[in-house]
């Protein structure tokens, strides 16, 4: 639906922010806006408007049934602004309109997870304090976009957004010293008011995500603390038995510089170190890195990284997690890698795409198109990784042939079995297998395991995946 007109189309959907004429304060807000001058400054009052459309097909070998989901998201809300001081309140809510899926929390087990369950709840109710020279100070709960959403971030692609009750102190200036520091004591996850067990309707603890940079003309290099501590839930469970909590030290660099007119060189270098924090019972340390360069010519972009979420000891929750990440933006469409598997993932991609701006009503249109990793050692010893591109499906069968052969010769009947249903993954990972005194049983192609189709999302950066739990 086109939006009015003067009405600004938003990243998310068609968002309204016209201002409406300046008024006199409102004894409601006296409250909310304590400066020393908000009393004699007019009140600045506008609507937020975001709906959101979206339909998903989800087919994978080993459930009964396809999901089809078709879901309307709405949020609306308001926001006050006088001179520095702001407030915002908006709610959110996700009507199913197709549900032959399993939302997570609707029992549907003969259904693939698509994690977009019908909600009504209050997404967002903030106080800002911004004044100028970059400063600012948030408090309440608010949406969490830290860096590059690796480790922190919203979970954009899904329906029910995902945030935080926090303080967050941020100083962002045009040029030297950048800071981002947040205290969150609870977690509002994607499962809605109706999440429980497993999945939550939100997860207590005390969160601390620090990041301290310095900025020039190369770029920004930054250092950064994740202190994840994933307690209870709603009901005062454990969560995981404490094993998702840690903490995480690392440093990231991030830059462009020109190559000729109108052509753009980008990099991203990160490097981390995580281990176990607070309560979690695990020992362990695992190392996370990422490399990335996007080439920017006018319209068209080509990017190509890879990423590393390392392991310790093959041991459930042992691996690097990110619990609190926007999951889809790293994982890709497979939705199966959350937590990350025992002995870790690696990640080769290539992405291409083309956009246009001011297309009709639409502020931006954009195209674009990833190409999976080969084949791959990961990580850990006894982790075997493969991505089946989802383009050209003769070819990749053809340039499988030999590995599926070599895992058949290796492997005893049930080790087959485990191969066979997980050759069809993104990304897997197998026990060791012990060879076999005779070959297994079978031999035919496996069947692909996944497959998925969504309109209404945001695109991935690369064919990224998870295990377990989608987002």
């Amino acid at each position: 639906m086109a939006p009015a007109p003067g009405l600004p189309v938003g990243s998310g959907g068609t968002t309204i922010e016209k201002g409406i004429p300046m008024i006199k304060p409102l004894a409601v807000l006296t409250g909310l806006l304590l400066s020393g001058t908000a009393y004699a400054q007019d009140i600045k009052l506008k609507p937020l408007i975001d709906a959101r459309l979206r339909y998903e097909h989800d087919d994978q070998a080993g459930i009964a049934l396809p999901a089809d989901a078709l879901t309307l998201r709405v949020r609306a809300g308001g926001e006050a602004t006088s001179g520095d001081w702001s407030a915002l309140v908006e709610g959110e809510g996700t009507l199913s309109i197709v549900n032959d899926y399993n939302d997570g929390t609707n029992g549907k087990t003969a259904y693939p997870n698509v994690i977009d369950p019908p909600n009504l709840e209050l997404n967002r109710a903030q106080i800002r304090f911004a004044p100028k020279g970059g400063l600012a100070i948030t408090a309440g709960r608010q949406r969490l976009e830290i860096a590059d959403q690796r480790f922190v971030g919203p979970a954009g692609f899904r329906q029910n957004e995902q945030t935080f009750d926090a303080v967050r102190l941020q100083y962002n200036p045009p040029k030297g010293v950048v800071a981002d520091f947040t205290y969150a004591w609870s977690d509002r996850t994607v499962n809605g008011r109706n999440g429980t067990g497993a999945r939550p309707r939100s997860i207590g603890g005390d969160n601390v995500f620090a990041v301290l940079g310095w900025r020039f003309k190369p770029g920004t290099l930054t250092g950064f603390a994740y202190l994840v501590d994933q307690e209870t839930d709603q009901n005062g469970a454990a969560v995981q038995g404490f094993r998702l909590s840690s903490q995480t030290y690392g440093a990231r660099f991030a830059g462009a510089a020109p190559l000729g007119k109108d052509i753009k060189l980008g990099y991203i270098a990160s490097w981390a170190r995580q281990s176990d924090y607070h309560r979690n019972p695990n020992d362990y340390a695992a190392t996370y890195w990422l490399g990335e360069a996007t080439l920017s010519a006018k319209a068209f972009t080509l990017t190509g990284g890879y990423e590393v979420l390392g392991a310790d000891k093959g041991v459930a929750l042992t691996s690097v997690q990110t619990p609190l990440a926007s999951f889809f933006k790293w994982n890709g469409w497979a939705g199966k890698f959350n937590p990350t598997p025992p002995n870790g993932l690696r990640d080769a991609y290539a992405t291409a795409g083309y956009g246009w701006k001011n297309v009709g009503p639409l502020d931006a249109l954009g195209l674009s198109a990833t190409i999976p990793s080969l084949p791959q050692r990961s990580p850990g010893p006894a982790l075997w990784r493969r991505v089946r591109p989802r383009a050209d499906r003769q070819a990749q069968a053809l340039r499988l042939r030999r590995p599926l052969r070599a895992l058949q010769r290796r492997c005893v009947r049930d080790g087959y079995r485990q191969g066979l249903a997980a050759a069809g993954l993104g990304a897997v990972t197998l026990a060791p297998i012990t060879p076999s005194p005779r070959p297994c049983a079978g031999g035919h192609r496996p069947r692909r395991l996944s497959k998925r189709l969504m309109f209404g999302g945001q695109t991935p950066r690369g064919p990224r995946h998870k295990a377990g739990v989608t987002e």
